[in-house]
């Protein structure tokens, strides 16, 4: 009985561990030339703003949303983006957004989005060039939250504790 009142107790506090939610960018592997050809808008280009100009504080950051950022064009690649350029990616990693800092210089590449706006994200194929590196949630290795590790070790050892609780003895 003893070792079904430690089952339960670990079974019960492994539900009680703080979980993480877990978003994720999934993107097919595409060819450099078929993200060129699928590009609306491709430049080189340097970054000299992000996100919206407010007067007062800024609304909070929603799930999903998009944010402005402000590009000084270098080079065009495809279509006419003119001498800068506004593209939107989204805020959300997990929606394959790109996380841009002002001097970063980008090869770009955009489509058209909703109202006419172009955007970008991730699986676009858009490469950082350099200046004020900081990686995108694609470049980043990939880390297990410290939570679910727990978790993950909780239902193991609860696993062990049943198989050793609950196996046949020899008559």
């Amino acid at each position: 009985m003893g070792r079904l009142l430690a089952s339960l107790v670990l079974a019960f506090a492994a539900g009680l561990l703080p979980m993480t939610t877990v978003l994720a960018c999934d993107c097919e592997v595409v060819e450099p030339e078929a993200q060129l050809a699928r590009a609306e808008v491709a430049f080189v280009g340097t970054v000299t703003q992000v996100g919206w100009e407010f007067e007062g504080p800024p609304p909070p950051d929603l799930p999903g949303a998009e944010q402005p950022v402000t590009f000084a064009v270098e080079e065009a690649i495809k279509g006419t983006p003119g001498s800068t350029i506004q593209v939107f990616s989204s805020l959300d990693s997990g929606m394959c957004g790109i996380a841009f800092a002002v001097q970063q210089r980008w090869q770009l590449y955009a489509v058209g989005g909703l109202e006419g706006q172009l955007t970008t994200n991730n699986c676009l194929g858009s490469v950082l060039l350099g200046e004020g590196v900081i990686p995108t949630p694609a470049e980043e290795p990939i880390r297990v939250p410290t939570e679910l590790l727990v978790a993950g070790g909780g239902v193991a050892l609860l696993a062990l504790v049943s198989v050793l609780a609950f196996r046949r003895r020899p008559a």
